[in-house]
């Protein structure tokens, strides 16, 4: 098993990285500075078998990568009580999400509260239990924002004031995005 969160090596983040690589979420990050500081941040979740992961309208902090088993989508018909609602409450099978799909990522990217909202209840399908990659969107913001602020500092430095360490984490962060990182 993987270190948690900040205990993992650099060995352990390429790792965690590749197997994120092909999600939606993870290449709408662009740059892989980024996509590295949230692998640190990334923890595992299981869920037993039809068990609820959350519920439609609750407020949405975490975005998913499904690892392992599914889970299934649920959205609940307006005005009808819980326990009429079908699947055991948790209203009308929607979409189920298998390995590698993503729940959630309003979260982070959404621009207003309503847009990370749950429109959806989310369980475990069938006889298996689902392991899942949580990423919170309070360490999303964290890390977004403390690498925009370095970053930032070390641009408005003059090229001369630029030390190693910060030329490293520029080439780092546009790792990808340009040819050739001048010193």
């Amino acid at each position: 098993a993987l270190p948690h969160g900040r205990d993992r090596s650099y060995v352990d983040l390429k790792l965690v990285r590749s197997f994120f690589a092909g999600t939606r979420f993870f290449n709408a990050l662009h740059f892989s500075l980024l996509q590295y500081r949230c692998c640190n941040y990334m923890t595992l979740v299981q869920r037993s078998p039809d068990k609820i992961l959350y519920q439609q309208n609750q407020k949405s902090d975490s975005v998913y990568i499904v690892l392992q088993g599914c889970v299934g989508a649920f959205r609940k018909k307006a005005g009808v009580e819980e326990e009429r609602q079908e699947n055991n409450g948790k209203g009308t099978f929607v979409q189920e999400y298998t390995a590698g799909m993503v729940l959630g990522e309003n979260t982070v990217t959404g621009k207003i509260n309503a847009e990370r909202r749950r429109t959806e209840t989310i369980a475990t399908r069938g006889s298996n239990k689902a392991t899942l990659a949580r990423l919170l969107a309070t360490n999303y913001v964290e890390v977004t924002d403390t690498l925009e602020s370095t970053l930032r500092d070390i641009l408005r430095l003059k090229s001369w004031q630029r030390k190693p360490e910060h030329i490293d984490l520029l080439c780092e962060f546009f790792e990808g995005e340009v040819s050739v990182c001048l010193v």
